[in-house]
Formats: structure tokens, C-alpha cells, sequence
């Protein structure tokens, strides 16, 4: 099989027919499966796989792409069956314009064993990491991942009084190059607030993203102890004093 040779041929056939550009992206991913599966006639992958691979959420949108290729003649298509995935043919248009050869077995592809031995499992439709305890993990472009169940996030949250939008929290935690020294910082950081009253008012505590991405802990707490609603309410009626005397009736 030659891989450039199919790429060329496939955007030649694109110049003189139209194709959605969401159905051409579809069609080269399949085509990396098949280079990925040593060019065997068939492989099986599940729609969540090919959904994840083009980034569409809707299974609607997704078959009406797919269908299109299956109509174009670019690719042909087996419904699975008793909850094996579908099974897919790069089309008869191809080996006929591009002198296309494939081995004659039925593969199955999978990410982590030999293209002989496994399948393309689903994949959970918010991750892509295919490690088995990916299911709590989520990416930071700088620390890698970080599971919500890290024993230093927990004790970050258990200490953080405002409880909301943990997702976002962990991926603020896991831009901070961590360490048991930044981790108390932190915490001492929340108890200045705590113990300063600005945070006597929940409406004034910050998001837990927030608080760290801000690095809100390293603040100088103002105020001296008084809480920020309470400085507010005060200072409205010093300002209306204040206008009442330099205007008198």
C-alpha cells in the first residue's frame, strides 16, 4: 500500500467532487487506522472512537458525515452486531482509480495490543487518555495529569471553603509545580482569609480555580480584619455624609 499515493489520489478525487470537510477529515482518520492496522480489508471501531477522532459530540451529525462518505463510494460500511463494533472497507472507488492492495483478513484494531489481537474500545466522551485509571484524570499542560482523588488536592479542598466547579479546581492544581512546602503556603493562605473575615460572606469567596489560578494566596489581606461586605455597607453612608455636608440645603 502506498500511503502518499492514496493521500494524493483521495484530494485529486476531492478537486472534481464535493465532499464536506468534516466527511474528507473522517475519511483520512479512517485511512490512519487502516495504515495503523498493516492495510488489512476490514477493520472494527465503535462511532464513540471515530466521534472522539474528529471531535463531534452529536451522533447525528456524525452519521450524516459518515454517510456521505458511504455514498461517495469512499468507504464501505458493516452494521455491527450483539455489540461488536462496525466494521469498515475503504471503498471499491479506490482500488479501482488508485491500484489499491489490501491483505484479505478481517483485523481488529486496538491502541494497546497487536492489530491481530483486540478492538478499538469506546472511549468516555470527555477523555481521551486510554490508560486504564483515566477515568479521573484530567490533562495540565504543565504537570501532567491530576486525579481528584491526589491526596494533596483533597487536602486542598477540604480547606477551601467555597466547593465548586472541582473539575476546573483540578486542572488549576495541576498547573502549579506542587510540593508539600507550596501546599502548606496555600493552606496558610486560606486560613489569613478565613481568619481575616473577608470571607465571611460567601458571595466574596473566590472560585477555588480562581483562587489558584490568581495565586490568591500570596495577596496581602487588607482591612484589617474587617470583613470586605462590611467595609461596604460603611462606606456608603460616609460618602452620603460627606455629599450632604459639602451641599448643604
Amino acid at each position: 500500500m502506498n500511503y502518499l499515493k492514496l493521500h494524493e489520489g483521495f484530494y485529486q478525487w476531492c478537486e472534481i467532487n464535493y465532499l464536506p470537510a468534516l466527511s474528507q477529515l473522517l475519511f483520512l482518520k479512517i485511512v490512519h487506522i487502516f495504515n495503523k492496522c498493516g492495510w488489512v480489508e476490514w477493520v472494527q471501531v465503535d462511532n464513540q472512537r471515530l466521534m472522539s477522532e474528529v471531535q463531534i459530540t452529536n451522533k447525528n451529525t456524525f452519521l450524516n458525515y459518515r454517510d456521505k462518505l458511504i455514498g461517495s463510494g469512499l468507504i464501505e460500511f458493516e452494521k455491527g452486531k450483539k455489540n461488536r463494533p462496525n466494521s469498515y472497507k475503504l471503498g471499491s472507488i479506490l482500488s479501482s482509480n488508485f491500484d489499491l492492495n489490501f491483505d484479505s483478513q478481517l483485523t481488529y484494531f486496538c491502541t494497546k495490543a497487536e492489530p491481530q489481537t483486540g478492538h478499538i474500545n469506546k472511549l468516555n466522551k470527555t477523555k481521551l487518555n486510554t490508560t486504564p485509571e483515566s477515568t479521573n484524570v484530567l490533562s495540565s499542560p504543565k504537570q501532567g495529569a491530576r486525579k481528584l482523588t491526589d491526596p494533596m488536592f483533597i487536602e486542598f479542598w477540604n480547606a477551601y471553603p467555597r466547593k465548586q466547579n472541582q473539575p476546573s479546581a483540578v486542572r488549576a492544581f495541576g498547573k502549579i509545580t506542587m510540593s508539600r512546602a507550596v501546599l502548606d503556603e496555600i493552606l496558610a493562605g486560606i486560613e489569613r482569609y478565613k481568619n481575616s473575615g473577608q470571607w465571611a460572606n460567601a458571595q466574596y469567596i473566590p472560585h477555588p480555580a480562581t483562587f489558584l489560578n490568581g495565586r490568591r494566596w500570596r495577596d496581602e489581606i487588607e482591612q484589617g480584619g474587617q470583613t470586605y461586605a462590611t467595609h461596604q455597607q460603611n462606606s456608603g453612608p460616609k460618602i452620603i455624609r460627606k455629599c450632604i455636608n459639602k451641599y448643604p440645603e
